[in-house]
């Protein structure tokens, strides 16, 4: 009986997939669920497409996972295509949309990326060609300098090789932590070495819930599982470390 089930099904996706590519570009077919991912090159995925583009033309459509994906390798279309509107949006990952909800500029899409756009565009004119801007690069650059330096220092006054990474971790930091927050901290500050590591390991992490974007499905697994809540906890703590510093 489960045997007829799982064919049933099978056979339900493959219809209504087969129903959709009607007006779709041509394309591959793929496995149920994994979709061509089990057919590209691990090492050099772009080279698999490439080779798809000779096939299929310029413009081509497959699906990795249980994501549909339209494939531009011309860069005609591609200037083409960032020009409409109607292109503009984002992709269904889990990442961006199921633990970012949406927001910040990489994730967000229209109205609230508008907004977010706009606000960016409006603080990033303070360092203009204006008086008042200005004045803001010149405190900026006042930062920077300051930074370096202090990079420099530290670094020299080591007498053993280092890996200067966590030096210039901390500087960058500091730049960024001013420009945004009008604000930084000292090397041995617990916030701050909160804050570098949870951007570190929350980096490793979205490595490892890659094919969450494929499979979402996945998170209920207990690898996964465990991942999402890291991501998810990560993010609350840091949007609530953020409101204290804006407010």
């Amino acid at each position: 009986m489960i045997y007829i089930l799982i064919f049933a099904i099978l056979l339900l996706l493959g219809m209504y997939r087969l129903l959709r590519s009607k007006n779709l570009p041509p394309g591959p077919w793929g496995l149920p669920v994994l979709g061509y991912l089990p057919f590209l090159d691990p090492k050099a995925p772009h080279e698999t497409l490439t080779t798809l583009s000779r096939k299929y033309g310029k413009i081509y459509g497959l699906h990795l996972g249980s994501v549909y994906t339209i494939v531009l390798s011309d860069a005609t279309a591609i200037s083409s295509a960032f020009s409409m509107d109607k292109l503009t949006g984002r992709a269904p990952l889990y990442l961006t949309h199921g633990i970012m909800g949406g927001y910040g500029l990489i994730c967000a899409e229209g109205s609230m990326w508008r907004i977010h756009r706009k606000f960016a565009a409006k603080f990033l004119r303070l360092f203009g060609a204006t008086k008042s801007a200005r004045a803001a690069t010149d405190s900026l650059t006042e930062v920077i300098i300051r930074e370096v330096h202090d990079c420099v220092n530290v670094i020299g006054d080591e007498c053993e090789p280092i890996d200067p990474l966590a030096h210039l971790q901390h500087a960058i930091g500091s730049v960024m932590c001013q420009l945004v927050f009008g604000k930084t901290w000292s090397r041995d500050d617990p916030t701050w070495l909160w804050l570098q590591h949870t951007q570190e390991e929350g980096t490793k992490a979205i490595g490892v819930a890659g094919p969450l974007n494929f499979f979402p499905f996945l998170r209920y697994i207990p690898r996964f599982s465990k991942v999402v809540r890291f991501l998810l906890d990560g993010k609350h703590k840091t949007h609530q470390l953020y409101r204290e510093l804006i407010e």
